[in-house]
C-alpha cells in the first residue's frame, strides 16, 4: 500500500470513529463468518512459518544440480535439488578414513 494510500485511510477513519465497531453489529452473521476466516488464516500462516519437525532435513553432504532455463519459468528464481549421499553415520567413514 502506498503511503499516500495509508494516510487516506487514517484520515477516513478519524472522521469516522466507530464506524467498524457499528458495521460488525449490524452484521453480525458477517463477521462470525470473517472471524472465523481470519483465524484458519493465522493458524496457516502459524503452521507454515513453524519449522517442520516432522521430516528435518538430516546433516549431511547434500549434492546441487544446476536446473536448465526450460525448467522453471521465471529467471529470477533458484531452484534447488537435494540428494542425500550419505548419511550421518556415514559421513564420518568417509573423512575417518
Amino acid at each position: 500500500m502506498r503511503e499516500s494510500d495509508a494516510q487516506y485511510l487514517k484520515d477516513w477513519a478519524a472522521k469516522n470513529p466507530g464506524y467498524w465497531q457499528k458495521y460488525r453489529a449490524k452484521h453480525a452473521t458477517y463477521a462470525e463468518r470473517n472471524r472465523t476466516q481470519q483465524q484458519t488464516r493465522n493458524q496457516a500462516r502459524i503452521a507454515k512459518d513453524a519449522p517442520s519437525s516432522l521430516n528435518p532435513l538430516p546433516s549431511g553432504l547434500y549434492q546441487l544440480i544446476p536446473a536448465t532455463a526450460e525448467m522453471i519459468a521465471k529467471d529470477t528464481v533458484w531452484l534447488v535439488e537435494i540428494t542425500v549421499l550419505q548419511g550421518p553415520s556415514d559421513i564420518e567413514a568417509l573423512y575417518c578414513k
